[in-house]
C-alpha cells in the first residue's frame, strides 16, 4: 500500500526561508554557495536517496535552490565548523519552523550514515520536526531531547536483532514513556525490536487517537494477545488486552496494520475487533506461523480491507474459504499456505476488484483458481500473478491468459508450463515475465519479443536459452533487466545479440560459464549497471574488457576459479563498482587489501580471513561492508 502519511504544507514560507538564509550569513559567517556538496561530506547520490526516502517532507524544495543549499552548509557546520558557528547554527535551529528542521536532519543522517548520532544532538534539543528515526547508536540518556513531543508524526526504530548490541533498550517501557507522549504521532515502525512485547503494541493502539499506520516486524516476543497486570519501567499500569467488548483501539483512522515476522503472534481477531472493522485497509500477517483459522473469521469481518497478506502463515482450507467475505480486497496473498485449490478458487471468486494475487509456493493451487480469476466483472482487472511452484499446468493457463490483457506482471516459475506460454503475446501491458524453469522454448520467446512493453525478464533454465531465442529476445528494445542463468555453454553468438539492448541494466549470466571471449562483447554494454558473471570461466583478460563498463556499480564473479592477483588492477580501474563479489575466487590477501579500498561492498564467502587482515581492510576503509566473512 501507499504511504499514509499525509504531506505538510510545501513549499515552507518564504519568510522562513530567507531569515535561515539570513541567519547563517550575519550571524554564522557561512557562505551559502550553489552547487555545495557539503564538503564531500552529503554526495549527490545519498542527497538523492533522502529525497526518496523522505519525499513527504522534501516535495517543492528545488535541486540547487536556495533552500537546499542553506540546508546543506547547516550540516556542514554542525559536523565541520567552529565551536561559534555551530553554537550560532544550534541556536537559531530553535527559532526555525519544523519544516526547515526536519530537513537539516534528514541531510545530517545521510552525511554521518546512521539514524541518529550524538553530533546531531545538540541541533536536535529543544527543536520541533515531524520524523524521527532511531537505532542502536542512541544511548538512553539521549532520549529526552529527541523527542519533540508537540510536533511527532512519524517514528521508526530500527534495531538490530541481538538485543545486547544496543545502547538503548527498545522495550515496552520505552514506548509508553515516549511515544505515548507524542499525541500526534500517526505512523510507527518498530523494526526488530526484539524486548518490544504484545503488551506495549497494545498500549500503543489504546492510547494514540490519531494513528494511521502501525508496523511491527520482526519483533519476536510479540505473541499471544491476552490479559497482562503489572509494572513497566517502574510505572504501574493496566496492560488489559483481552476479549473483553470495552476495549477499543483509540484511533478511529488506522488505516495500516502489519506483523510481519512475529512468529509467535496468535489471537490477532481479539486485536481485530478493538474498534478497527471500519477503517482499516492494509493487514499483513505475513510469516505469523501461529496465526489460525480462528484468527481468518475475525479477518473476514475486516470489510474495508484492500490489502490482505497472510502468507506463510498456519491458516489452511476452511480459513482461506472464510476470505471470500472481503469483497473490497484489491491484493491478496496467500503465498506459502496449506489450502487447497478449491478453497483459494472460492476465496478470489469473492473478491471482484482484485488486482493482484499471489499463490506462489502453494503446491496444491492449480487450474481451478485461474479459472475463478475469469469472470465477466473481473477479467480486465487483474495486473499481477504470482504463482510459482504451484500445480498449473498448460490447460488452465490457455483457457485465463486471453481474459487477462490487463497483466503487468506473471511469475510461473517451476510450473508444468510449455506451449500455453505464447499466449502471453496478447496480454500487452506486460512489464514483468518469469518463466524460469519452465519448457518455454522458442516459440515463446517469439511471442515475447511482441511485447514493446517488457522491462524485466526472467528465463532461467528454460530451452530458449539459445542463439534462436537470444535473436528473439534482442528485439524488446525496452528491455532493463534479463535473467538467464543455466547450466550450459551460452554461444558468442547469443551473447553478442545482447548488445542489441541498448536499455538493459541488469543482466545475470550466472552459471554460463562465461569466458573471455564473451567479455569482449559484454563490454560493450554501457548501459549496464548490474552484472552477474558468477560460476564463469573468465581470466584477467576477460576482466580487463570488462572495465569499460563505466556505469557498473556491482560486479558477481562468484567462483571463478580462473581470477587470480593479475585480475586486480583491472577491477581497481571500475571507480563506479560498488559491489564486488569474489567469493570462491584465486584472490590473495593482498589483492583482497587492494580491492578492499576501491569498494563499498566486499563479499569473500567461503573464504577465511586472519583477524589481522580484517583489522587492516578496516583501516584503509571503515565504511566497508564485508559479506560472508569467515575469521581464521
Amino acid at each position: 500500500m501507499g504511504q499514509l502519511l499525509t504531506t505538510p504544507a510545501w513549499p515552507p514560507p518564504d519568510v522562513a526561508t530567507k531569515a535561515f538564509y539570513q541567519t547563517l550569513k550575519r550571524d554564522a559567517s557561512v557562505k551559502v554557495k550553489r552547487g555545495t556538496d557539503c564538503a564531500g561530506l552529503v554526495s549527490e547520490a545519498r542527497l538523492e536517496g533522502v529525497r526518496r526516502e523522505h519525499g513527504m517532507y522534501w516535495e517543492g524544495v528545488g535541486r540547487g535552490s536556495l533552500l537546499e543549499r542553506c540546508v546543506l552548509e547547516v550540516v556542514s557546520t554542525l559536523l565541520m565548523g567552529e565551536g561559534e558557528q555551530r553554537d550560532t547554527i544550534t541556536s537559531s535551529g530553535r527559532q526555525l519552523p519544523p519544516e526547515l528542521v526536519q530537513l537539516v536532519v534528514d541531510v545530517l543522517r545521510a552525511a554521518v550514515g546512521g539514524p541518529v548520532c550524538s553530533r546531531a544532538l545538540e541541533w536536535l534539543a529543544g527543536s520541533s520536526f515531524y520524523a524521527l528515526v532511531l537505532g542502536d547508536d542512541v544511548s538512553a540518556g539521549s532520549l529526552d531531547v529527541l523527542f519533540p513531543k508537540g510536533t511527532l508524526e512519524r517514528l521508526v526504530v530500527a534495531s538490530r536483532q541481538v538485543s545486547f548490541c544496543a545502547r538503548c533498550a527498545y522495550d515496552d517501557a520505552f514506548l509508553i514513556k515516549y511515544a505515548l507522549g507524542c499525541r500526534r504521532l500517526r505512523v510507527v515502525h518498530l523494526l526488530h525490536c526484539t524486548d518490544v512485547t504484545e503488551v506495549g503494541v497494545c498500549r500503543l493502539l489504546e492510547g494514540l487517537p490519531g494513528l494511521q499506520e502501525v508496523r511491527v516486524v520482526g519483533c519476536r516476543r510479540v505473541r499471544e494477545v491476552r490479559e497482562v497486570r503489572g509494572e513497566v519501567g517502574g510505572t504501574s499500569w493496566n496492560g488489559h488486552v483481552s476479549s473483553s467488548t470495552n476495549r477499543r483501539i483509540a484511533s478511529s483512522s488506522l488505516a495500516c496494520l502489519d506483523f510481519h515476522g512475529c512468529l509467535g503472534l496468535r489471537r490477532v481477531g481479539v486485536l481485530l475487533g478493538g474498534g478497527v472493522d471500519g477503517t482499516l485497509r492494509s493487514l499483513s500477517l505475513a510469516s505469523c506461523r501461529s496465526v489460525k483459522n480462528v484468527d481468518a473469521i475475525a479477518i473476514a469481518g475486516l470489510l474495508g480491507l484492500e490489502y490482505l497478506d497472510v502468507s506463510y502463515t498456519g491458516i489452511s482450507d476452511s480459513g482461506i474459504a472464510q476470505l471470500a467475505a472481503l469483497e473490497n480486497l484489491v491484493e491478496f496473498k496467500a503465498a506459502g499456505v496449506r489450502a487447497v485449490d478449491w478453497s483459494v478458487a472460492h476465496a478470489v471468486r469473492g473478491m471482484p476488484r482484485l488486482r493482484a494475487l499471489d499463490v506462489s509456493r502453494t503446491a496444491l493451487v492449480g487450474n481451478a483458481t485461474l479459472v475463478a480469476l475469469v469472470s465477466p466483472a473481473r477479467s480486465s482487472v487483474l495486473e499481477v500473478l504470482e504463482a510459482s511452484f504451484t500445480s498449473i499446468t498448460d490447460s488452465g493457463l490457455a483457457r485465463c491468459l486471453p481474459y487477462l490483457k490487463n497483466l503487468r506482471r506473471v511469475d510461473l516459475e517451476s510450473c508444468n508450463v510449455e506451449t500455453a506460454l505464447v499466449e502471453l503475446r496478447v496480454c500487452l501491458r506486460l512489464e514483468d515475465v518469469c518463466i524460469a524453469d519452465t519448457a518455454a522454448g522458442n516459440d515463446v520467446a517469439e511471442a515475447l519479443s511482441d511485447l514493446d512493453g517488457l522491462r524485466r525478464l526472467d528465463v532461467s533454465f528454460t530451452p530458449m536459452v539459445n542463439d534462436i531465442g537470444m535473436r528473439y529476445l534482442s528485439k524488446i528494445g525496452g528491455l532493463r533487466e534479463l535473467s538467464m542463468s543455466t547450466t550450459d555453454t551460452v554461444s558468442s553468438e547469443a551473447v553478442r545479440l545482447l548488445v542489441k539492448l541498448p536499455r538493459l541494466r541488469r543482466l545475470d549470466m550466472s552459471g554460463c560459464r562465461i569466458s573471455d571471449t564473451h567479455c569482449t562483447f559484454l563490454g560493450k554494454m554501457g548501459s549496464l549497471r548490474h552484472l552477474d558473471l558468477g560460476g564463469g570461466e573468465m581470466t584477467a583478460r576477460g576482466v580487463e574488457r570488462l572495465s569499460t563498463l563505466k556505469r557498473l556499480s556491482m560486479l558477481s564473479l562468484a567462483h571463478g576459479r580462473r581470477i587470480a592477483d593479475d585480475a586486480c588492477p583491472s577491477l581497481m580501474r571500475m571507480s563506479g563498482l560498488r559491489l564486488l563479489n569474489v567469493s570462491g575466487c584465486a584472490l590473495s590477501d593482498r589483492s583482497i587489501r587492494l580491492l578492499a579500498g576501491s569498494v563499498k561492498t566486499l563479499a569473500v564467502a567461503d573464504r577465511p580471513l586472519r583477524c589481522e587482515l580484517v583489522q587492516e581492510i578496516v583501516r584503509i576503509n571503515s565504511d566497508l561492508e564485508l559479506k560472508g566473512l569467515k575469521n581464521s
